[in-house]
């Protein structure tokens, strides 16, 4: 992987990430209904006390949809798209001042470079100076300075295993 080519691309989409987990939400809820037989699910969340109270049939329900494989992936994939979204969120606020305003007004707000540099009263150059170093600033906090050295090897890309 080039973490510089993956921090702009988490970068671009953004947006589409955010919806994703909208989506994917829905899908799980969506799938709990379809699992759980009418009002189960229902019965399950109003349900208060202790385990034992709970009967049988019921709790045998709450363990089959939390084992479903189709929901157990949802979840997994829900919550691993939230946690690179909020690394994505926190590397965008360590950014200094111009930087992060480069990245907003180009990934997010997408601007044209032409917009951007009006709106930062620079050159088009200039702006797409900043929003290089930018991604290479989230890259770092994303995946520490060794990976961004790395990607800057011409042609190095990580064995599909590693680990960042």
């Amino acid at each position: 992987m080039n973490y510089i080519d993956e921090a702009r691309w988490m970068l671009t989409h953004y947006d589409q990430l955010r919806a994703a987990v909208v989506n994917m939400e829905q899908q799980a809820a969506a799938l709990y209904e379809q699992l759980c037989p009418a009002g189960t699910y229902s019965q399950m969340l109003a349900r208060v006390g202790p385990p034992s109270t709970v009967p049988r049939d019921l709790a045998d329900t709450v363990e089959m949809v939390a084992n479903d494989p189709d929901l157990v992936r949802l979840r997994e994939e829900i919550r691993r798209t939230r946690a690179d979204l909020e690394r994505l969120d926190r590397a965008v606020d360590s950014l200094d001042e111009r930087h992060r305003r480069v990245v907003v007004l180009k990934y997010r707000e997408r601007f044209a470079w032409k917009e951007v540099a009006a709106a930062l009263s620079v050159s088009e150059r200039t702006a797409r100076r900043w929003a290089a170093e930018a991604v290479e600033d989230v890259a770092v906090a994303l995946w520490g300075r060794q990976a961004v050295m790395l990607s800057r090897v011409r042609g190095w890309t990580a064995p599909p295993d590693s680990a960042a």
